[in-house]
């Protein structure tokens, strides 16, 4: 039986639970195929191609073909002109320039009027209570966190290698492996 056959059976037009006929999802997958072998200037590797993308690698499912050159990332994140990067600038996230270890010392409070001594010296004794509460297992995350963001832009490594870092060296501190 020819697959255009298949296609003109009433039993086999409707997919099951997908609302679809199985003649519109052959063109689609067809056309999508086609449009894959045209851009990569190819030919078909059989006469229904199905692609997909897997582990990097465009792969037929009919066929078992797997198209030998890789698919580069090409995240939105990449930048190459200056003009891009300006463009990216302004759409990404705003990290606050205060991290936990920064220490803002000076006599005024949050509103800019002048803290009184009496309510410096206040403010002291809970800072000093709160250095005294926080754990080495806080204390030496505060520390870490600012360095492996040094790190990472020196290098240029992508933020989600620097996350698993950070995952990875707290589960270390967890175990106390970085003491002494």
């Amino acid at each position: 039986m020819k697959s255009t056959d298949s296609l003109t059976n009433p039993t086999l037009r409707k997919v099951e639970g997908l609302g679809k006929t199985l003649e519109e999802r052959l063109k689609r997958d067809k056309k999508r195929a086609n449009e894959f072998f045209e851009e990569n200037g190819k030919e078909a590797c059989c006469d229904a191609p199905k692609i997909i993308g897997k582990d990097g690698l465009n792969v037929c499912l009919n066929c078992g073909y797997a198209d030998r050159e890789r698919i580069i990332d090409d995240s939105p994140r990449r930048a190459f002109t200056q003009e891009e990067i300006q463009k990216r600038k302004s759409n990404e996230r705003v990290y606050s320039p205060i991290g936990p270890r920064t220490i803002i010392r000076g006599n005024r409070d949050a509103r800019g009027t002048l803290l009184s001594p009496k309510y410096k010296s206040k403010f002291n004794r809970l800072a000093k209570i709160h250095r005294s509460l926080t754990t080495s297992f806080e204390r030496n995350l505060w520390i870490a966190l600012p360095n492996l963001q040094r790190l990472q832009k020196r290098l240029g490594i992508p933020d989600t290698v620097a996350e698993d870092a950070l995952r990875i060296y707290t589960q270390t501190v967890k175990k106390k492996l970085t003491m002494g």
